[in-house]
């Protein structure tokens, strides 16, 4: 039951959130670069949060979040593949875009592995990273949907177990 509650609680939550605008988060150490594409994004009609260190975007990312990431592969606080693999390990499961200065084969193939929706080598082409940036906001709507389906079913079979209970069905062993 107590399940069920916190699935409803945080449907309502989710809900609520995609009221909001889209959500495009940028974390890159370049405040250049952060600006720049913070810029392309509100062009774009989406919201954006720029943060120039890893600890200021960690304090305001949360599971849930309406929202993708566009995220710098190397800073100096923590590469970009290592935070990303810190927020899934947060239930932040946000799809992300990569960007980097310095390509890296490896480091590549080890993003795409862990998940990333994609990676560009900066300076990064404006029609490629607004395209990847609405595919984010589909399957961040995708599985918004899925999940709020998947809740309706949880509440329907609480209300159905309700109804049985007190109708006294359980009450033979059934």
């Amino acid at each position: 039951m107590q399940l069920i509650q916190s699935l409803e609680k945080t449907q309502i939550i989710i809900w609520i959130k995609r009221i909001e605008k889209f959500k495009v988060y940028i974390v890159d150490d370049d405040e250049m670069q952060c600006d720049y594409i913070h810029t392309l994004v509100e062009e774009w009609q989406f919201k954006a949060e720029s943060f120039t260190t890893v600890n200021n975007f960690m304090s305001r990312v949360s599971p849930g979040d309406y929202a993708c990431i566009i995220l710098d592969m190397k800073m100096p606080e923590m590469d970009g593949l290592s935070l990303y693999k810190q927020l899934k390990q947060n239930d932040i499961l946000l799809p992300v875009i990569f960007l980097t200065g310095f390509a890296d084969v490896s480091k590549c193939r080890e993003a795409f592995l862990e998940g990333a929706l994609d990676l560009f080598e900066k300076p990064i082409l404006r029609i490629q990273l607004q395209e990847v940036v609405q595919n984010a906001k589909l399957i961040v709507d995708e599985g918004m949907q899925h999940f709020s389906e998947k809740s309706r079913v949880h509440h329907n079979l609480k209300r159905l177990t309700e109804r049985a209970a007190d109708s006294g069905l359980f009450d033979n062993g059934i």
